[in-house]
């Protein structure tokens, strides 16, 4: 992420950034594109030039990444860790002694002291995956019966317990629990593990209100022990942008930190997107949070195509890249498996294109052994990024391709899930938005009913139209819409080269060979969607051939 001049923030961004207090919790709301995280980064860059200990703390690995090189040319480089990786350092340095009963604990002994750690009653696991090793196995384990018959046994080591987990499942922690542990033994915390400075926390919507209370606590010991940087939290947010299942509303994060409204911020000038990728987001809002405002900066429509096959669907990315060079492309999907097709396939295509160097990567948590996320770029030209939809939060990208809607878990998850992550992956996009299907999409696929009308969205393969163009939903939303939209990418109209009433005429060869007729003027233009190789009556009428959409085209 690279950070724009201070001249170049908008005044409602200057607000933040400037004049948010700085001893104070601070929630900042705002949707896709709106600059939550540019503005995370300037005030991570202006505390650390105070030397205010500050910590830039992101949902994902990837996001972290791109966060990463925000404070280049800086004196030192900005701290940036996922907000699991900020607590469990927390944890292993805060002194607290193990709480839960049944549950082995560590002891850090070096190499030198194993005797006497035998001698006290630990014993080596190769297995067991320390908080000392640095990802490394191995650690010495003491079971809590021997630790609580002679805990003093071990007094000389640092000794871990793994934080108590949420009941329900194994992925999550249990703040509750880990809030009355800190309570009981609050004596016990080290100056260091209270003396925290600034944690500006992206994406706060997709972390538990438990966090946040765990956090308003560590803020409160530190103040009542007069520590040199009590804990202050900015935390930048977007409920409608929500991912997970452990998740906050804007209330929550305010009520958890006790955030007065007067430090509490609102974003919504669009800068990302344009006009038409900005309408597409709005059309799978969930009627959660706020819309930013549209943006005035127009682009192509975004489509819907059917592909045919994987191979297809391949190439249909790959000639975006080759006629856009030097963008970044971010390809989404929504099951592993379709990932690492989807990477091997675009890397072998992206290799024959000559004179250009494409960088393809990847990532996700199962594959991260094999993808190493501190190796990714971003903010380079000629690179696609594939990842599954859950890794999209906060990244941009020139272009987004997102592949195989009907692989989405919208049966399970619902309609309003699924519209969250739609509002999310499309409005990743700068300039291009195409939803791409590797096969022929039934009729009856639970996401048809959620795609919006053909204003909004194109659909590449005609003979799809009439069954998903417009669905009850998306006839509601377009009744009261504009039906004019912009298509600056189109080449320049060619003038009528026979009749007059051209009109009436491709209204009467639409209908008699079945095809789909769509009017966007004033400012787009008039569409038939028809094959190719047509017959001659729409070239005699003006009409001009555009593979991108499959149709003919005239003003």
């Amino acid at each position: 992420m690279r950070l724009p001049k201070l001249r170049d923030l908008t005044q409602a961004q200057k607000d933040v950034y400037l004049y948010a207090p700085n001893d104070a919790h601070v929630l900042v709301a705002g949707p896709p594109g709106t600059g939550k995280t540019l503005i995370a980064c300037f005030r991570a860059v202006e505390l650390q030039k105070r030397k205010v200990p500050v910590v830039l703390c992101m949902f994902s690995r990837v996001l972290a990444k791109y966060a990463s090189n925000a404070g280049e040319g800086q004196e030192a480089p900005l701290t940036v860790k996922t907000m699991r990786q900020w607590f469990d350092a927390w944890w292993k340095e805060a002194g607290l002694p193990p709480h839960m009963e049944g549950v082995d604990i560590l002891v850090n002994a070096p190499f030198e002291e194993k005797q006497a750690a035998r001698k006290a009653g630990a014993r080596w696991d190769p297995e067991v995956r320390g908080p000392w090793r640095q990802g490394r196995t191995g650690a010495w384990v003491v079971s809590w019966d021997a630790w609580a018959e002679s805990s003093d046994k071990f007094s000389a080591w640092t000794s871990w317990q793994a934080p108590p987990l949420f009941p329900e499942t194994t992925a999550e922690y249990d703040w509750a629990a880990i809030c009355d542990h800190v309570i009981e033994h609050a004596d016990c915390l080290s100056e260091a593990s209270i003396s925290l400075g600034t944690l500006l926390i992206d994406e706060g919507q997709d972390f538990p209100p438990g966090l946040y209370r765990f956090l308003y606590l560590l803020s409160a010991i530190g103040l009542s022990r007069k520590a040199q940087f009590p804990l202050r939290c900015m935390v930048l947010a977007d409920e409608n942008q929500q991912l997970t299942s452990f998740n906050s509303t804007l209330a929550d994060i305010q009520k958890a930190l006790k955030i007065p409204d007067a430090q509490r911020y609102q974003l919504l000038d669009n800068f990302r997107n344009t006009r038409e990728i900005a309408e597409l987001a709005r059309q799978f809002y969930a009627d959660v949070g706020v819309m930013p405002l549209l943006p005035d900066r127009p682009g192509d429509l975004p489509a819907f195509v059917e592909s045919g096959n994987m191979q297809a669907c391949v190439k249909s990315i790959m000639t975006w890249v080759a006629n856009h060079p030097g963008k970044e492309v971010g390809v989404l999907v929504f099951r592993e498996s379709k990932r690492e097709t989807l990477h091997a396939g675009i890397g072998k295509e992206a290799a024959k294109l000559v004179g250009r160097h494409i960088t393809v990567q990847s990532y996700s948590w199962i594959s991260r052994a094999a993808n190493n996320v501190n190796e990714m770029v971003f903010d380079g030209k000629d690179v696609i990024t594939v990842l599954n939809t859950q890794s999209c939060k906060g990244l941009e990208f020139d272009a987004v391709f997102i592949v195989d809607l009907q692989d989405s878990p919208i049966g399970s998850i619902g309609a309003d899930r699924f519209r969250m992550q739609m509002f999310v992956a499309v409005s990743r996009a700068r300039q291009w938005v195409e939803l791409l299907a590797s096969s022929a999409v039934r009729t009856n696929e639970p996401f048809l009913k959620e795609l919006p009308a053909s204003q909004y969205l194109r659909r590449g393969h005609p003979p799809l139209a009439p069954a998903i163009a417009r669905p009850a939903r998306a006839m509601a939303a377009a009744a009261t819409a504009t039906t004019a939209v912009t298509a600056t990418a189109i080449a320049k109209p060619v003038p009528a080269t026979s009749a007059e009433n051209w009109e009436d005429e491709a209204h009467a060869l639409a209908k008699r060979q079945g095809w789909e007729c769509e009017d966007l003027r004033p400012k787009g233009c008039f569409w038939v969607y028809a094959p190719e190789r047509s017959p001659a009556h729409l070239p005699q009428l003006g009409f001009r051939y555009t593979a991108r959409r499959n149709g003919w085209w005239r003003t």
